[in-house]
């Protein structure tokens, strides 16, 4: 009796036979789709046809979707490369490849998939990296990849982890899920109430998990795309008493309300910059971000705010933005930055080492 055992599907059989150079052809195929219907039924084939073979030219010449794909796509995208890249995969997104996001979404979403299918294996290799961001990215993928569900799970998972951020992140969600699941009168709130009375506000404890809602509450504003929520969260978080909002909440909500309504969030980032100095670091984002979608308004914001303390910044990482489309006004961009150490650098087609 044939049990099926042994037997590939016609996908697989099909899958089996893409080189990494059809690919690498197909994807550049589907990045011409952009704005077209066919993109996402394209994508959705191109998927099933990575293997552990052909994934790297595959993903490489995909990365251009990212600038235009919903962050749902892109994230299945990233996930079906990490359960056939596993290791391999994880490894591609790492801090020294410059063609890759390694602390965005695509590392911890190669990560959630690859978790998703070997659970071991992807703890193992986020346990094995030294601490820093680029293991808490890791970490915060796998948390994903693994039944978010099971607060038992997660409550066996956080004794076995060693100390860190993203264990403690890890605590947190298994917190949260806890009270969420008690219902929406108790919630994320309820959750918070009860981990300041166990702790105490000036715990590490309490500061995480404060940290963690806040995220959480980001994430769901920009779900719904709602940037006057956005907007509302970013002016909580930014008029706080204490140290309770992280810098990492900051950048977040900077460079979140940035993807909505940049020059709101540029408008808040100069008037909030001498009390939070990290807010600087959210402007490359910003812009970069901004640029992608519209090549004139970053620069009647520019020309509008040529006094401005991080126009310098500003201004470097719009002139790289519209390097490759006109690089006669990138040039002339550069020419308006003030820092001549920083022009060189822009001129040199070097802003990726721009803090």
């Amino acid at each position: 009796m044939d049990n099926g055992e042994g037997r590939e599907t016609a996908d697989q059989k099909q899958a089996a036979g893409r080189t990494g150079l059809e690919m690498k052809e197909w994807a550049g195929r589907i990045v011409a789709l952009k704005g077209s219907p066919q993109l996402e039924a394209e994508l959705e084939e191109f998927m099933i046809q990575l293997t552990p073979d052909n994934w790297r030219e595959a993903i490489d010449t995909a990365l251009p979707l990212y600038d235009f794909l919903h962050p749902d796509k892109w994230g299945a995208l990233m996930m079906r490369v990490g359960a056939v890249g596993g290791e391999a995969s994880a490894r591609h997104f790492r801090p020294d490849n410059e063609l890759v996001d390694y602390e965005g979404f695509g590392s911890r979403n190669v990560v959630r998939g690859w978790a998703a299918v070997d659970r071991a294996a992807a703890q193992a290799f986020v346990e094995s990296l030294p601490e820093g961001r680029y293991r808490d990215g890791m970490g915060i993928g796998f948390l994903w990849g693994i039944d978010e569900a099971s607060v038992a799970s997660l409550d066996k998972l956080y004794d076995r982890l060693p100390k860190g951020l993203w264990p403690q992140i890890a605590a947190a969600q298994r917190d949260m899920a806890r009270w969420e699941s008690a219902g929406p009168e108790s919630g994320v709130e309820g959750w918070l109430a009860r981990t300041e009375a166990e702790f105490g506000r000036d715990s590490e404890r309490f500061r995480v998990a404060q940290e963690t809602a806040d995220l959480h509450f980001l994430e769901g504003a920009m779900w719904d795309k709602d940037s006057g929520k956005v907007e509302n969260l970013t002016n909580e978080y930014l008029n706080r008493s204490g140290k309770l909002t992280t810098d990492r909440v900051l950048r977040t909500a900077l460079t979140s309300l940035g993807q909505l309504d940049p020059v709101k969030s540029l408008d808040l980032v100069l008037a909030n910059l001498s009390t939070h100095p990290v807010l600087g670091s959210s402007v490359p984002m910003i812009m970069t971000d901004w640029t992608k979608r519209d090549t004139g308004a970053p620069g009647n914001w520019l020309n509008a705010n040529q006094d401005a303390p991080v126009y310098d910044k500003a201004a470097a990482y719009y002139a790289w933005g519209i390097k490759k489309e006109d690089p006669a006004a990138a040039k002339a961009w550069a020419g308006t930055i003030k820092s001549a150490s920083l022009q060189v650098m822009v001129l040199k087609g070097m802003p990726g080492r721009l803090k």
